[in-house]
C-alpha cells in the first residue's frame, strides 16, 4: 500500500518534497557529489543507462558543445588535453574523482578571459563587410578549434561580421529602412552593432564564469545537468543556490502579468509558468517555453531582452502598474508574436478556463486550455472542475459540439488529466504506468456521471505534451472524440523530485527522514502508457484528422533528442468498453476535398516550403550584399505567410456565452483582453478547419430531416 501511494503521488506531480523545503549546507566536495549523483541515477531512474564508455563519451561531447558550439574559446592543444578524459568520466562517476572537472574548469575560464581580450581588440578594427567570407554551422558536432592564439583571433573576426550582418538585416519586415542605405550609411550603423554586439558575446562568455553562487558550483550544476540528459530528456539535477537565482516567481498578490519566468543554462529568458487566470493566461497567446526576446512599455523605447540579466528583467517590469506592456516572444514553431498585457492583481474569481460560442452551420462551445493546474495544498479545484463549469455555461447557448483547445499545453499534474477525462467519459480505465519495482497499475477515472456527452474535439499541435497527450490518447481509444491537428509532442514518462541522499530506499519509504539535502535530481520514475498497452512514447499521438504543419522543422519534440527513451509496450491490457467508431474516413475524405480545393492552404504551403528552405544550412558564403539578398528574400516570403494567417478570416461567428457578457460590462480590462481574444480566434485558420470538421462531424451522426 505504502509503495502505491507514493506512485501515485508521482503520478500526480504533487511532490510534498520540494527544493524549498529542505534546508542543507552547501559542500564543495564535487567527488562526493558526482558519485552521490550517480548512485541516485542508477537506483531510482525507470531504465538507467549503464555508467560506461558510452555515457563518458556522450557527456563529454555535449559539455564541449554546450560551453563552445562554435570554437571560439578553446585552443585545438587544450581540447586534446581533456579529450583524453572523453571515455574515462564514467571512472570519475563510479570513484568520486574530480580530475576532469577541475581540469575543464581551468581551461575554460582561461579561454574565456583570452577570448574577451580578443573581443575587445575585435571592438575597433574594421571587419571589412563587404569582402566574400565563410562561415561553418556545426549542427551539434564538435567544432574545429584553431590551433593557435593568431587563428583563434582570425575565428573571432569572422564570427562578429557574421554577427553584425545577421542582426543589420534580421528584420521583422523587407521593408526596413536597412535595406534601401548606401554603402555609407551601412558602414555607419554597422560600427554601432559591432559595439552593441560586443557586449552582448562579454555577456555570453561571462554567463558561466559571473554566478551568483560561484564559478565552480555552476559549472558543477552544468556538468551535473549534461550526465542527468544523457539518461533521458526530463532527468536534470539542481541545488539551492540554482533554484535561488534561476527561477523569478512572480507573487500572486501582487500586480502581475502573471508568469513566472526562468533562465535556461544557456541564458534564454523563457516562460517557465502561467498563473493560472492571470492577464498572460487570459491572453490566450502566452504559452509556458516560451523565449522572451524584447518588450516596452506604452509609449517607450523596446528593450532586447537577450542583452538582459533575468534580474534586469524584473527590475524593468517593475517600473510601473499603470501602463500596457508589448512583448515580443518566440513560440516553440519558431514565430514571433506580439503580446499586450497590462499588470493586474490577481483574482480569485472562476474565471481561469476561458470559453467562447461558436456559430456556423451549427454552434459550438470553443473552451482553451493553455495548461493542467490544480492546487492540492489549499484545496481548490483544479482545471477540470473549471472545464466542467464552463462547459454549464455553454450549454445555456444550446451548443451541438466542444471543441477544447490543447495546443502548446505542456501538461501539468496527471491527476487532473485524469478529472479532466472523467467529464467526458464514465467511470473507467484512462492509462496505465509502471515503474522498476512495480507491476504495471491501471489508473482509472472512479467518478460516476459526465459533464459532456455530445460530439467532442480535441484539437493538438506538437506543443501539447504529457498530460494533454493522456487526455487526447483516452479520447481517442474509448472512440469519444476526435482528435485534431498535428501529432503531439511524444512525452511519455512521469518525473519525481528527489533530495540527492544514497540512502534513500528505492520505494522511497524513508523520504519524509531526510531533511538535509545539498542537491536534488527531477528524475524519470515511470513509464505511462495508454489502455491497449500501447505507449505515445516518441511517437506522439496521431491525430484522426491531420491539418498541415507549416511550421513543424521548428519545433523540437520528444524524438529530437537522442536520449529519449524508447517507445514500448505492456503485455497487460486495461478493461474497457469503447463507444461506437467514429466515421474518421468519411471526415478526412471531405477534409482532403476541402484542402485541395483552398488557395489558401495552396498558397500558405507553397510559402512555408520555401521559407523552411532556407533553415540551417551547414555553412554560409556571406559578404554585405550576399547577406543582404539573402535575408530579403526570407523575410520577403515571411512577411507573406504572415500576412496571409494574419489576414485570415474565419466564416464563423465568435460570441461570449452570457456570464462572461455580464463581465465584459463591468470590467473593462475583461472586455479589452476578451476583445483580442476573439479577434485571435477569428483569424485562426485552424479553429476555422476544426469548426469544419465539426459540421461535416454532426452532418454525419445527426443528418438533416
Amino acid at each position: 500500500m505504502h509503495k502505491i501511494s507514493y506512485s501515485i503521488w508521482v503520478l500526480a506531480m504533487l511532490i510534498a518534497l520540494g527544493p524549498n523545503e529542505i534546508r542543507g549546507q552547501q559542500r564543495n566536495s564535487f567527488g562526493s557529489d558526482i558519485r552521490q549523483l550517480s548512485v541516485m541515477l542508477e537506483l531510482h531512474h525507470v531504465a538507467p543507462r549503464k555508467t560506461d564508455d558510452s555515457l563518458s563519451a556522450n557527456v563529454f561531447d555535449e559539455l564541449i558543445e554546450m560551453c563552445d558550439p562554435m570554437g571560439l574559446v578553446f585552443l585545438k592543444e587544450e581540447y586534446d588535453s581533456l579529450k583524453r578524459y572523453r571515455n574515462r568520466l564514467d571512472d570519475e562517476m563510479k570513484n568520486g574523482s574530480s580530475g576532469f572537472f577541475d581540469s575543464f574548469t581551468t581551461i575554460y575560464q582561461n579561454g574565456v578571459i583570452r577570448s574577451e581580450r580578443f573581443l575587445d581588440r575585435s571592438a575597433g578594427m574594421s571587419l571589412n563587410l563587404w569582402m566574400k567570407d565563410t562561415i561553418f554551422f556545426n549542427d551539434g558536432k564538435i567544432p574545429e578549434f584553431a590551433s593557435d592564439s593568431t587563428r583563434l583571433q582570425k575565428k573571432w573576426t569572422r564570427y562578429l561580421k557574421y554577427a553584425v550582418l545577421n542582426q543589420l538585416f534580421a528584420k521583422d519586415s523587407a521593408t526596413d529602412a536597412v535595406f534601401s542605405m548606401n554603402e555609407s550609411e551601412l558602414d555607419a550603423i554597422s560600427e554601432k552593432e559591432l559595439t552593441r554586439i560586443v557586449l552582448r558575446e562579454h555577456r555570453s562568455l561571462r554567463h558561466f564564469i559571473d554566478q551568483p553562487m560561484g564559478y565552480a558550483e555552476f559549472m558543477k550544476v552544468v556538468l551535473f545537468n549534461i550526465i542527468t540528459t544523457c539518461f533521458d530528456p526530463h532527468t536534470s539535477y539542481f541545488n539551492l543556490e540554482l533554484n535561488k537565482w534561476f527561477q523569478a516567481e512572480v507573487s500572486a498578490s501582487g500586480y502581475t502579468f502573471g508568469i513566472e519566468l526562468e533562465t535556461n543554462l544557456s541564458g534564454d529568458i523563457k516562460v517557465g509558468k502561467l498563473l493560472p487566470g492571470g492577464p498572460a493566461w487570459r491572453s490566450g497567446m502566452i504559452n509556458k517555453g516560451d523565449v522572451l526576446l524584447s518588450g516596452r512599455w506604452q509609449d517607450a523605447e523596446k528593450n532586447d531582452f537577450t542583452m538582459m540579466s533575468l534580474d534586469e528583467i524584473e527590475f524593468y517590469f517593475e517600473k510601473c502598474i499603470d501602463k500596457s506592456f508589448v512583448f515580443e516572444i518566440e513560440k516553440a514553431d519558431g514565430q514571433v508574436v506580439e503580446v499586450t498585457l497590462h499588470k493586474e492583481k490577481m483574482r480569485q474569481t472562476g474565471d481561469i478556463v476561458r470559453s467562447y460560442v461558436i456559430r456556423d452551420e451549427h454552434t459550438f462551445g470553443y473552451i482553451i486550455l493553455p495548461a493542467f493546474y490544480n492546487d492540492i495544498e489549499e484545496n481548490k479545484p483544479g482545471c477540470a472542475n473549471d472545464v466542467a463549469r464552463e462547459i454549464l455555461k455553454l450549454k445555456k447557448e444550446n451548443i451541438e459540439g466542444v471543441i477544447l483547445d490543447l495546443r502548446f499545453n505542456g501538461g501539468g499534474s496527471i491527476q487532473e488529466a485524469l478529472d479532466l477525462a472523467g467529464i467526458f467519459i464514465d467511470a473507467g480505465p484512462i492509462c496505465m504506468f509502471n515503474d522498476r519495482s512495480a507491476k504495471p497499475i491501471v489508473l482509472k477515472d472512479m467518478n460516476r456521471g459526465i459533464a459532456w456527452d455530445g460530439p467532442l474535439m480535441l484539437l493538438v499541435n506538437s506543443g501539447s505534451a504529457s498530460a494533454s497527450e493522456i487526455i487526447a490518447a483516452a479520447m481517442q481509444d474509448y472512440n469519444r472524440a476526435l482528435i485534431v491537428g498535428q501529432t503531439t509532442y511524444g512525452k511519455s514518462t512521469g518525473q519525481i523530485v528527489l533530495p540527492c541522499d544514497t540512502t534513500l530506499l528505492p520505494d522511497l519509504s524513508n523520504l519524509d527522514l531526510i531533511k538535509k539535502a545539498s542537491g536534488f535530481v527531477k528524475i524519470t520514475s515511470l513509464k505511462l502508457y495508454r489502455i491497449d498497452g500501447s505507449s505515445h512514447q516518441k511517437t506522439g499521438v496521431v491525430p484522426d484528422l491531420a491539418l498541415p504543419d507549416f511550421f513543424h522543422t521548428q519545433i523540437e519534440t520528444e524524438s529530437s533528442s537522442p536520449y529519449s527513451l524508447n517507445n514500448g509496450l505492456l503485455p497487460k491490457k486495461a478493461y474497457y468498453t469503447p463507444l461506437p467508431i467514429i466515421p474518421v474516413d468519411s471526415l478526412n475524405k471531405l477534409l482532403s476535398a476541402r484542402m485541395i480545393e483552398s488557395e489558401f492552404y495552396k498558397r500558405l504551403t507553397n510559402l512555408s516550403d520555401t521559407v523552411l528552405s532556407f533553415s540551417d544550412p551547414e555553412f554560409m558564403l556571406f559578404d554585405m550584399n550576399s547577406f543582404k539578398t539573402h535575408w530579403q528574400k526570407i523575410i520577403r516570403n515571411s512577411d507573406e505567410l504572415k500576412k496571409m494567417t494574419e489576414n485570415f478570416s474565419c466564416t464563423f461567428d465568435v460570441l461570449n456565452h452570457g456570464y462572461d457578457i455580464e463581465l465584459s460590462i463591468s470590467d473593462e480590462y475583461f472586455r479589452l483582453l476578451n476583445d483580442a481574444a476573439i479577434k485571435k480566434i477569428q483569424r485562426d485558420y485552424e479553429i476555422q478547419e476544426a469548426v469544419n470538421i465539426m459540421n461535416d462531424f454532426i452532418g454525419i451522426i445527426k443528418p438533416a430531416k
